[in-house]
């Protein structure tokens, strides 16, 4: 299994590994490598949301949660709209959502001022 992880080098044979051996000898190593391919992946629907919390709510590896939990961060205060925020509180587990409450009502109080002035 460790062989081909390597050798396909893709996060699902490293999901393998990993949902299966959590914290076995390889799991820094194919935490890394997991991180690395979704960083370099720029498509909106990879790094922002589908498939990170898809592998976040597969992971049962905690510093692989923690670490996609920061990958999934980063783009949706980039973009710092209401349903990205929504999107991220649903998928990444509560102790790694960090400010993201008061990120959606502070956007919240701000559609309605502008709606109340309209």
């Amino acid at each position: 299994m460790i062989k081909e992880a390597r050798e396909f080098n893709d996060v699902y044979n490293y999901m393998q590994y990993l949902n299966k051996h959590p914290e076995g000898g390889c799991a820094s190593e194919f935490c890394d490598s997991i991180c690395s391919l979704l960083s370099r992946d720029n498509s909106y629907n990879y790094t922002y949301g589908k498939d990170t919390y898809k592998y976040i709510s597969q992971s049962r590896n905690s510093d692989l949660t923690m670490r996609l939990s920061e990958l999934a961060y980063s783009p949706v205060k980039k973009d710092n709209k209401i349903e990205g925020w929504k999107l991220f509180i649903e998928h990444v587990p509560e102790k790694y959502q960090r400010d993201t409450n008061d990120k959606v009502s502070q956007l919240d109080n701000e559609l309605w001022g502008i709606e109340r002035k309209a």
